[in-house]
């Protein structure tokens, strides 16, 4: 793809999350889009064949700069509290450094109609191997026994609940610190061994 093709894609993938963030999945149309970009409806089927595979790009985008940023923590043969502190702390500082991402995963998980179009655990290296880790932690008990990503996900919500709180002013961080957060999903992640 040409430089000036490569960047308009981008720019097409950047509007769609802000009328995401604006309006939900929902209501986010190639003509919108189009229209807030200044081009022509035929310019996004340049790249994107119909609009679902626009908005399931938008997602991989967005996941694959929040995976880019989390794999580096996660490590084979950390204890449980340390590797799940560590996936936290640094899904948080994410999360306050590039909020846009954070927003556009959470209302592509909280939107029914998407979930299932979403890829799978098995499409990524990186969440293939965080879920085979707690599947380990799961194994010898140092984990509650629950359905993996349903727990993943109620870990996610924690994080999303935290950091939209902290953006609305409900929180300050110096009382309700990432400390906090880390303790309250090792509570709810750890068995009461562990914890």
């Amino acid at each position: 793809m040409k430089p000036k093709n490569k960047e308009l894609k981008q720019r097409i993938i950047r509007t769609t999350s802000a009328l995401i963030i604006q309006n939900g999945v929902e209501n986010t149309s190639t003509v919108k889009v189009a229209r807030r970009l200044k081009i022509a409806q035929s310019n996004i089927y340049s790249y994107f064949p119909n609009k679902q595979a626009l908005l399931l790009d938008v997602f991989r985008y967005h996941q694959a700069i929040l995976i880019t940023r989390l794999a580096p923590v996660l490590h084979v043969g950390l204890a449980p509290k340390v590797q799940i502190d560590a996936l936290t702390q640094n899904m948080i500082q994410f999360g306050r450094e590039d909020p846009e991402t954070i927003q556009i995963i959470r209302i592509f998980r909280q939107t029914p109609s998407m979930r299932p179009l979403l890829p799978k655990i098995s499409d990524d290296s990186f969440f293939t191997a965080l879920f085979q880790q707690l599947a380990q932690f799961q194994q010898r008990g140092l984990i509650i026994e629950i359905d993996l990503p349903f727990l993943v996900e109620n870990v996610f919500s924690i994080i999303i609940n935290y950091l939209t709180a902290l953006e609305a002013g409900e929180l300050d961080e110096r009382e309700t610190t990432t400390a906090h957060v880390c303790a309250l999903v090792d509570r709810l992640v750890l068995t009461p061994l562990q914890g």
